[in-house]
């Protein structure tokens, strides 16, 4: 899984560049929740990005520009979840702390060729793809979505939070979250649940990407009472039984958003084609 986090192993980094984001670990890609499939997965993300890239490459070429062609990696795995719960890896909570990192939901190397392909552009060739009224990329995203291909996802949105909100406070979890607290109690830290370890002030407090050894520290402890109480296991469990119950209940709203997606990933194959 070295390509989906940039191709790089663990390595030592220049204390003036971005962390990079350890591989995703096994435990990520098990969560899988039920609202996923009606969303595009990182493998068709990457396949639209590819199919944007070629239609905003013909836009430009008409206006004279280039738009340097991204690689994209293919049979990638999905950590789509990886943050969902917080940090929930070791090896993350050691190199990262709580922060964020580019890359850790997708490939680095994406992110990198992006800001390098956005600053070899003038500023013509800028305002020719962004331009919000006719930009080259907004035509592109349009002919993507076309014919049915544009899914509303705010119901969705608003499932998935209140479901969420609703599993922190089923007995079960709540027994689990009571456990994790007094796990992290025995080495004096004193926080209700990892979302409050996470938001902790004290990591916010200054603008940088790297975490301060009591960031670590914390995170550490998090992700070990984490596995003592078996607090993400019964959170995981609870939340995709309930997802799974509101897609009964909005079936149709679902299967809607599943035609369109089928519709959006047809039209991006087409383009990648030569069809479109």
């Amino acid at each position: 899984m070295a390509v989906l986090v940039g191709g790089c192993a663990e390595q030592e980094e220049p204390q003036g560049a971005r962390l990079l984001a350890p591989p995703p670990t096994d435990e990520v890609y098990e969560i899988v929740l039920p609202f996923d499939a009606y969303e595009l997965s990182l493998e068709e993300t990457y396949q639209d990005s590819a199919a944007r890239d070629e239609l905003i490459r013909r836009c430009l070429e008409e206006k004279g520009y280039d738009w340097p062609a991204i690689e994209y990696p293919k049979g990638v795995q999905d950590p789509k979840n990886r943050r969902r719960y917080g940090v929930i890896e070791m090896p993350v909570a050691r190199k990262l702390g709580y922060h964020p990192t580019p890359g850790m939901l997708g490939s680095r190397e994406v992110v990198e060729q992006r800001e390098r392909r956005d600053k070899s552009l003038s500023a013509e060739a800028l305002e020719a793809v962004y331009n919000e009224k006719d930009g080259c990329g907004k035509k592109a995203s349009g002919y993507l979505l076309r014919n049915g291909g544009k899914a509303d996802y705010d119901l969705l949105r608003q499932l998935s939070e209140e479901i969420f909100n609703e599993a922190h406070g089923k007995p079960e979890v709540k027994k689990a979250s009571r456990a994790w607290s007094s796990c992290m109690a025995e080495q004096d830290f004193n926080y209700k649940a990892p979302t409050d370890a996470l938001a902790d002030e004290r990591w916010w407090s200054e603008e940088t990407d790297r975490a301060s050894s009591a960031e670590i520290a914390t995170a550490v402890a998090d992700v070990e009472c984490q596995g003592r109480s078996g607090l993400i296991n019964v959170l995981y469990r609870t939340e995709k039984q309930l997802q799974q119950q509101a897609v009964i209940e909005h079936q149709r709203y679902f299967d809607s958003l599943m035609r369109a997606k089928g519709i959006n990933v047809a039209n991006a194959r087409e383009v990648l084609s030569g069809a479109g």
